[in-house]
């Protein structure tokens, strides 16, 4: 936006949210700058301003929402994979501890043999 009132904008928006009006903002701008303008030109110039600023304040309120939101959605995406994490190490980690287990049995575990009895008078035969 361009105007040349640009410049008294923080003192424009002042007096709007203090309740002055368009033509009440645009006589105090003319009397206290002695502006050559016509109050009504003035006052429309003094409305655009406004309604930029109001304009502004909007776009920057929806922008913090979006960012509110997009901050939410993350940190529940960081408790879901912290928590998928944690269950992947402890199931690695009882695969691992596993696997260890059963190497020790096949290494550590006793060579006996079995006897098969059989009721037919055979002799028995040894397993292993």
């Amino acid at each position: 936006m361009e105007s040349k009132y640009l410049e008294y904008k923080d003192e424009i928006v002042s007096l709007f949210w203090n309740g002055n009006g368009y033509q009440a903002i645009a006589q105090h701008l003319i009397d206290k700058y002695h502006f050559k303008v016509k109050k009504y030109t003035l006052r429309h110039r003094i409305k655009d301003i406004i309604q930029y600023v109001i304009a502004d304040k909007e776009i920057i309120q929806h922008n913090i929402l979006l960012q509110k939101r997009s901050q939410k959605q993350a940190d529940l995406n960081r408790i879901k994979n912290k928590a998928f994490r944690e269950h992947s190490r402890l199931e690695n980690a009882l695969v691992e501890y596993n696997k260890a287990l059963i190497d020790l049995i096949k290494a550590e575990s006793l060579k006996t043999t079995i006897k098969q009895h059989t009721s037919k008078g055979n002799k028995p035969s040894l397993f292993k």
